[in-house]
C-alpha cells in the first residue's frame, strides 16, 4: 500500500518486476497533490479530475495497462517475499561468480544488493569506455545476451539483474563469453 509509505509521488516501471508488457508503468500521487499533478500530454479527460486527466493520452494500444491486474495476481501467487529472496540470491550468486571468474572486485556488500548487481568488466576492457555500445551489440546479436554495458571513469561496467525465469547457467555463459579468446569482434 503506497499510501502507508507517506510518499507524495511514486512512479514505477511494471514490465520488469511485475511481468507486464513493456511500456507499462504507474504513477501514485498522494491525494493532496492530485489537483496539481498534470500529465505531460493533454488527454480527452483534461479538467475532469486526476484519473481522467491521465486516461487515453492519444491513439495507442492500452492492453499493456490492462495486463496489470493479472500481473499483480501472478506476482502475489509467486509470493512477493519468496520472489524477492530468490532474485536477490540469484543476483548475488551470479555476481560473485562473474567477479571470481573475471578476477574483478565484488565491491557492493550483499546487504545492498536487491535483484541487480553492477561489476567492472575484466581485462582487457579497462581504459576502453568507448567500446560500451559495441560490446552490448555483440552480446545481444551474437550471443543473444541482453545486459547493459556502461562506461564510468576509465572502466566499463556491466549490470546484471535476476528474475524468476533466469537461472545460474545464463550467468555462467556470460562469464565464459568474456573469458573465451576471440569472443568479440570490435574492429568495426
Amino acid at each position: 500500500n503506497l499510501a502507508d509509505f507517506g510518499a507524495d509521488w511514486y512512479a514505477g516501471n511494471a514490465h520488469k518486476w511485475l511481468f507486464t508488457p513493456k511500456g507499462c508503468g504507474f504513477l501514485y500521487t498522494a491525494p493532496r497533490w492530485q489537483a496539481q499533478t498534470q500529465p505531460l500530454v493533454i488527454s480527452w479527460g483534461r479538467g475532469e479530475g486526476y484519473t481522467a486527466g491521465f486516461d487515453w493520452p492519444g491513439t495507442r494500444d492500452l492492453s499493456n495497462w490492462l495486463a496489470i491486474p493479472t500481473a499483480l495476481d501472478f506476482y502475489r501467487d509467486l509470493g512477493p517475499a519468496a520472489l524477492r529472496r530468490h532474485n536477490h540470491d540469484l543476483a548475488w550468486t551470479a555476481g560473485r561468480l562473474l567477479a571470481q571468474t573475471w578476477g574483478v572486485p565484488c565491491a557492493t556488500p550483499e546487504a545492498l544488493i536487491g535483484a541487480m548487481m553492477t561489476l567492472p568488466l575484466p581485462e582487457p576492457w579497462h581504459g576502453r569506455p568507448h567500446l560500451a555500445q559495441a560490446i552490448h551489440d555483440q552480446l545481444l546479436h551474437r550471443y543473444r545476451i541482453e545486459v547493459p554495458i556502461v562506461p564510468f571513469g576509465d572502466r566499463l561496467w556491466l549490470r546484471i539483474s535476476a528474475q524468476v525465469y533466469n537461472h545460474l547457467g545464463e550467468y555462467e555463459r556470460l562469464a565464459e563469453v568474456f573469458t573465451a579468446s576471440g569472443g568479440f569482434d570490435l574492429t568495426g
